[in-house]
């Protein structure tokens, strides 16, 4: 199972990715707390995010052999070169509207909000759309438990159909 899991920022892609990351055996990642780790900063500078550490953790996630991989959005080469290594690539669908409700509640209840992405993030994710790059969709717009569950079933479905 190598899975990966695309949401704009406020879909649920960190919430989801914490309640799989109970299951034991299962690798799930988030690539935002990846890059946190890799760069030892909160945030680093977006050319040494996209063109030093991605790179590093997408080459670290195609070695596993079983990963669920969660991110806000992928360049489009790199997102075909996981599909061609055997990633199937599931959208974490939410609304704008949704979303920007969303970071009006996280911004109320913990201060904070990265909604200034949710226009890039919704770009990109039509721009990967377009590029046909999506095997599957699950709506982020249902409970998180509902989400991880929908998206555990699929990713344990090989790609011939067979329950793993």
């Amino acid at each position: 199972m190598k899975v990966f899991t695309v949401g704009a920022a406020g879909a649920g892609n960190t919430t989801v990715c914490r309640l799989l990351r109970v299951i034991e055996g299962l690798s799930v990642l988030d690539m935002d707390d990846e890059i946190m780790r890799l760069s030892g900063v909160v945030w680093p500078d977006i050319p040494t995010k996209v063109d030093v550490i991605e790179p590093q953790i997408i080459k670290a996630v195609c070695a596993m052999p079983e990963v669920l991989l969660f991110y806000s959005g992928m360049q489009i080469d790199r997102m075909h070169r996981l599909r061609e290594i055997g990633f199937r690539t599931v959208l974490l669908d939410v609304s704008e509207e949704v979303l920007r409700e969303r970071h009006k509640k996280r911004k109320a209840e913990e201060g904070w909000d990265n909604s200034q992405w949710i226009d890039r993030n919704q770009g990109v994710i039509r721009e990967l759309w377009d590029a046909g790059l999506f095997d599957h969709v699950i709506s982020g717009e249902q409970a998180p438990e509902c989400v991880a569950e929908e998206l555990l079933a699929y990713a344990r479905v090989t790609p011939s159909g067979v329950t793993s």
